[in-house]
């Protein structure tokens, strides 16, 4: 026991936190899956710095070597989590940038808020994942790959201002870009939590609150 804790201190001492490889067969993956579900359950539980690859075992009915052969700690496992926060918001992001261009203010209006909801389906359905986000921070190597995909998320939306106002500039679409991320996922994380009609006016008020800062910037009729 003793060797087996060195070792799971070990690994999450690394620098690691690729998944080691991926699951092929049914069984495997339904392995994985457990492992996910008990890192995402003990995160809630008891923080970053309480979870332990041994813990995450234990949790998923694994021996700590099983684990081993998918995530060499617990950062690994943390990142794998958050991919599918990732992958789930920057594309609908992309499809936003990518989508036809509105020609007019009430176009524009309509397909922001349109885009509102698609994101509170987001974190909804991903409510689970928000404490695995805030996790990352704890930790440098985690940190950088969350301010990698923040940027990713900015420059798609500066693309997506620019597409509709030519004429505005880089560093004011990146702004306006950092401003409705940031406030956007302070509004939804905190309405994943409240009540249907409060969250629902939460979504309503973030509307408001992005068309009012954008409308000056984009020039529409």
């Amino acid at each position: 026991m003793r060797t087996l804790m060195a070792r799971g201190r070990q690994e999450e001492s690394g620098t690691t936190i690729e998944p080691r490889r991926r699951p092929r067969q049914d069984r495997s993956r339904e392995m994985v899956e457990r492992i996910l579900e008990a890192g995402r359950s003990l995160l809630q539980e008891v923080g970053f710095k309480g979870l332990t690859t041994i813990a995450i075992g234990e949790r998923a009915g694994l021996s700590v070597g099983s684990l081993y052969q998918y995530f060499p700690n617990k950062e690994a496992v943390m990142l794998e989590l958050a991919r599918r926060w990732f992958s789930a918001f920057r594309a609908a992001v992309e499809e936003q940038r990518d989508s036809p261009p509105a020609t007019s203010w009430a176009e524009f209006e309509q397909s922001f808020r349109a885009f509102g909801d698609v994101l509170a389906g987001i974190y909804r359905d991903h409510a689970g994942l928000l404490p695995v986000l805030e996790a990352m921070q704890a930790n440098a190597e985690l940190r950088r790959i969350v301010q990698a995909h923040d940027a990713a998320i900015i420059a798609a939306q500066a693309d997506w201002f620019q597409r509709l106002n030519p004429a505005l500039d880089r560093e004011t679409a990146e702004r306006l870009g950092l401003v409705i991320l940031e406030t956007g996922h302070a509004g939804f994380a905190a309405a994943t939590v409240r009540p249907a009609p409060v969250r629902d006016r939460i979504k309503q008020d973030l509307d408001v609150m992005g068309l009012a800062l954008l409308r000056p910037y984009l020039a529409l009729p």
